[in-house]
């Protein structure tokens, strides 16, 4: 059955990028929502499609006595790896 609803520009913009980041359609996102809304069902299902995250590479070198990663050590590491991709980016301009 086709119905027209008025929303909110800002929920439209969520539930597109929900739909875009679950590859589904519009359609289905907000169906989804609508019998999650109606059944009281958690307001949230995760896709079934894989999600990937990416999480920066922290290149310590060998563990020794004395050396632990700790948060201060990994932001000290990872500053200096930054400096040295900017250095290459100016490098190559």
């Amino acid at each position: 059955m086709k119905t027209t609803l008025e929303l909110p520009d800002d929920l439209i913009v969520e539930i597109k990028v929900r739909a875009a980041q679950e590859r589904r359609s519009m359609k289905d996102v907000v169906t989804e929502l609508l019998r999650s809304a109606m059944h009281g069902a958690p307001d949230y299902v995760w896709p079934e499609h894989e999600v990937r995250v990416s999480f920066p590479l922290v290149l310590t070198g060998e563990a020794t006595a004395g050396a632990e990663l700790t948060p201060q050590r990994a932001s000290e590491i990872l500053t200096a790896q930054e400096a040295e991709w900017t250095a290459g980016d100016r490098d190559t301009r």
